[in-house]
C-alpha cells in the first residue's frame, strides 16, 4: 500500500512539474536574448535562464521562434484589363492605357528575345518587398517596435506582351494560441493590404513619371530598349500641386477597381499553372504554339529576378523559397500540358491540327485533359510542399520538447531505450507536414509519461 501511495505522488509531482515546463516552453523569448534549459534535482524541474546575446543574431532569430507558428500567405495580383484589345475587347479604360505604357517604357513590352529588362524588373521586384513588409509590419504592430513580429516577403512581376502579375508571399510567425484563450484582437486581413499597398506603389510610380516632361516625351516613341532600374524610384514625395495630388487619388482609386487578387497556395499555384500551359483567359488550347510557349521561357526568367525582404534585419536579398515553388510548379505543369507522355491526347490533336490550332471540340477536350492529369496533380503537390514548410516550426518545437525531457532524464534520445518515445513523435510528425491540426502539448504529456515509465523499470 505504501509502494503505490508513493507511486501516485509521483505521478501528481511529474504532472504538475510539466505543466510548468510547458508553459515556460510556449513562453517566447524577448528581442535580443538566447534562452538555455538547466537542469534541476530531483524532479527534473526546468528553468529558463535569459543570457544576452547581441552578437549572436542567427541563434537570436532561431529561438525567438520556439512556440511560434509558422504562417505563409500567398497572393497573386492580376491587371486583365490591361490587354482586354488581345482578348478580343475593343475598349479599354484610361487607366489601363496609362499604366500599359509606363509599363512599356520602365519594364518593356514583354519580349522574350528583343526587350529584356531584367534590371529595371528588379529594382520593381526590391521596391515591392520592402515596401509590402513596412506596411504590412506598422499593419500588424503599430508603434510597438520592441516586440513586431517578423516578416519575409517574397515579390516577383511577370511582365509579358500579354499580361502584367505581380506575385507576393508573406511570411509571418505568429503565438501559438490556445483552444480555451478568448482572442478578441481581430484577424488582419492581409490580402486587401496587399492589394492595396501593390496598387498605391505603381499609381506613385506612374503619377511620379507623368510629371516628368522626359516621359511624356518618350512615351510617343515607337519603341525604346534601354535597362534602367533608375526609372523605377524609391521614396518618391508627395506632389505639390493640387492637381497631381487630386489625379492620384482617383488613378489609385480607379485601378483598384481593375484589379483582380487571387489569395491562397492552390488558387495562385492553379493560375500561375494555366498561365504556362497558355489555358489561362484563353478560348482556344494551343499545345503546339512556338508563340504560346514563350511564357515559359518568361516565368523562368521571372523566377531568377524574384527578391525578398525581411523586417527584423532590414535587407533585401535574392533568397526565393515560396516563389520558387509557385514558378517551378507552373513550369512543371507547363511541359506536362505539351508531352504527349503526359496527355496521350496530344497525339490525336497534332494528327487532326493544322499548324499550330487544332478542331475546337478536340481543343477543349485536350485543355480538360491537360487541367486534370498535369495542372490538378501540380497544384496539389505544390500545397503539400507549402504545409511541410509551415509544420516545420512546430515539428522543431515537438522533438526540441521531447529531446529536452529525455536529456533531463539522464537519457539517450537516439538510443534503443527511447524507442517507445521515438514511436509517439512519429504519427504527430507525420499530420503535421500534412499540414493537420496536432496539440503539440498534449503529445509531450505522452513523452512525459513514457520517459517516467522508463526510469521506473
Amino acid at each position: 500500500m505504501r509502494s503505490v501511495a508513493t507511486s501516485k505522488v509521483l505521478v501528481i509531482v511529474h504532472v504538475l512539474t510539466f505543466a510548468l515546463r510547458i508553459s515556460a516552453f510556449f513562453q517566447g523569448t524577448p528581442r535580443g536574448h538566447s534562452f538555455h534549459f538547466e537542469r534541476r534535482h530531483p524532479n527534473r524541474l526546468l528553468r529558463l535562464q535569459s543570457t544576452s546575446t547581441p552578437d549572436d543574431v542567427s541563434t537570436v532569430r532561431t529561438n525567438n521562434r520556439i512556440g511560434l507558428e509558422k504562417n505563409v500567405g500567398a497572393y497573386l495580383v492580376s491587371f486583365p484589363e490591361l490587354y482586354q484589345i488581345e482578348n478580343g475587347n475593343a475598349k479599354i479604360s484610361n487607366t489601363s492605357k496609362t499604366m500599359r505604357a509606363w509599363k512599356e517604357y520602365c519594364l518593356g513590352d514583354g519580349g522574350v528575345y528583343f526587350d529584356q529588362r531584367p534590371k529595371a524588373l528588379k529594382a520593381l521586384n526590391s521596391l515591392l518587398s520592402m515596401e509590402i513588409a513596412n506596411y504590412l509590419q506598422r499593419q500588424l504592430d503599430g508603434d510597438d517596435y520592441e516586440n513586431k513580429n517578423e516578416l519575409t516577403v517574397e515579390a516577383a512581376v511577370l511582365s509579358t506582351c500579354a499580361r502584367f502579375e505581380i506575385l507576393v508571399t508573406v511570411e509571418k510567425y505568429s503565438r501559438i494560441v490556445e483552444a480555451n484563450v478568448d482572442d478578441t484582437q481581430p484577424e488582419l486581413l492581409l490580402v486587401d493590404s496587399v492589394q492595396q499597398i501593390v496598387v498605391n506603389i505603381i499609381s506613385e510610380q506612374i503619377c511620379f513619371q507623368r510629371r516628368r516632361k522626359r516621359y511624356m516625351l518618350q512615351t510617343l516613341l515607337p519603341f525604346t530598349i534601354l535597362d534602367l532600374p533608375s526609372r523605377i524610384r524609391n521614396n518618391i514625395p508627395e506632389p505639390k500641386s493640387s492637381k497631381a495630388n487630386t489625379f492620384l487619388h482617383e488613378y489609385s482609386k480607379n485601378l483598384f477597381n481593375e484589379v483582380l487578387i487571387t489569395e491562397g497556395v492552390y488558387n495562385v499555384s492553379k493560375r500561375l499553372c494555366m498561365i504556362a500551359a497558355g489555358l489561362q483567359d484563353r478560348p482556344v488550347f494551343r499545345p503546339f504554339s512556338a508563340r504560346d510557349s514563350h511564357v515559359m521561357q518568361q516565368i523562368k526568367r521571372t523566377a531568377d529576378g524574384t527578391l525578398s525582404y525581411t523586417t527584423k534585419v532590414s535587407e533585401t536579398s535574392s533568397k526565393s523559397t515560396y516563389c520558387k515553388l509557385l514558378f517551378d510548379s507552373a513550369l512543371q505543369s507547363g511541359k506536362a500540358c505539351r508531352s504527349p507522355k503526359a496527355l496521350p491526347i496530344l497525339d490525336e490533336l497534332r494528327e487532326a491540327s493544322s499548324g499550330a490550332d487544332g478542331p475546337e471540340h478536340l481543343s477543349r477536350k485536350a485543355a480538360k485533359s491537360a487541367e486534370t492529369l498535369a495542372i490538378i496533380p501540380t497544384v496539389n503537390n505544390c500545397v503539400s510542399k507549402f504545409k511541410s514548410i509551415e509544420a516545420s516550426n512546430s515539428i522543431l518545437d515537438l522533438r526540441e520538447g521531447a529531446s529536452m525531457l529525455v536529456k533531463e532524464a539522464g537519457l539517450d534520445f537516439g538510443g534503443d531505450e527511447c524507442k517507445g518515445v521515438r514511436k509517439l513523435l512519429h504519427e504527430p510528425t507525420m499530420k503535421l507536414r500534412e499540414g493537420q491540426h496536432v496539440d503539440i502539448a498534449q503529445v509531450l504529456r505522452l513523452v512525459d509519461v513514457e520517459v517516467s515509465t522508463l526510469l521506473h523499470v
